[in-house]
């Protein structure tokens, strides 16, 4: 017998069905991918498009989930790095009184952050914004958001004049130097804990914001 050819062609072209997903299931299934993404092709070359292909869903399902690329680069961004501000919340909160014990362990745990992490958060910080001038206010939101979390590492949750944030940022950005020499195994870390240290006891005192 002859094979019937427009039914095997027909079955071919034929649709992948999705299975289905609760919407919630379906958001963690998006950005699970999209986090698989950026570690392949980098953050600035993800968009919301490239997502729905690599996920199996329609651009409308993507965009259903998330409103734009800043949208799903603030959710990657807080999905990648959760375990950061678990951990130093969990600082504060058992190291609280003795603000030096509190410094000395949060810089710890962001030297010890995953290659891919610091990569990240250089890129972030040092990169996106050019490359991607539509993710601007995301990286100046983002800046915000960090500058604040060593601020209450440091200061305690007490507010701070502008100039004493702005002094916490520039130490921030000494970190992100320090991961530099780390990849490059030009620095031990022991010497990149100290290192970053040493930047952050040298921040003015605290003095009550204006």
């Amino acid at each position: 017998m002859t094979p019937d050819l427009s039914t095997n062609a027909n079955q071919a072209n034929a649709p992948i069905k999705r299975p289905y997903l609760r919407a919630d299931a379906r958001r963690q299934q998006l950005l699970d991918v999209a986090l698989e993404l950026v570690d392949r092709v980098g953050l600035g070359q993800l968009t919301i498009s490239q997502l729905a292909v690599e996920a199996g869903v329609t651009r409308q399902t993507a965009y259903h989930h998330f409103a734009d690329v800043n949208d799903l680069v603030r959710s990657i961004l807080r999905a990648r790095f959760a375990h950061l501000q678990v951990a130093i919340n969990e600082v504060l909160e058992r190291d609280g009184q003795d603000p030096a014990a509190a410094l000395r362990a949060a810089i710890t745990i962001s030297v010890d952050l995953p290659l891919r992490d610091r990569r990240l958060l250089r890129y972030v910080f040092g990169g996106l914004e050019s490359e991607r001038p539509e993710l601007r206010e995301t990286v100046r939101t983002l800046r915000g958001l960090v500058t604040l979390r060593w601020c209450r590492v440091v200061y305690g949750p007490q507010p701070v004049p502008a100039r004493t944030s702005a002094a916490v940022w520039a130490t921030f950005n000494a970190l992100l130097g320090v991961y530099d020499l780390l990849d490059a195994d030009e620095i031990t870390r022991d010497d990149a804990i100290e290192t970053v240290y040493s930047f952050a006891t040298r921040l003015p005192p605290f003095a009550p914001a204006p």
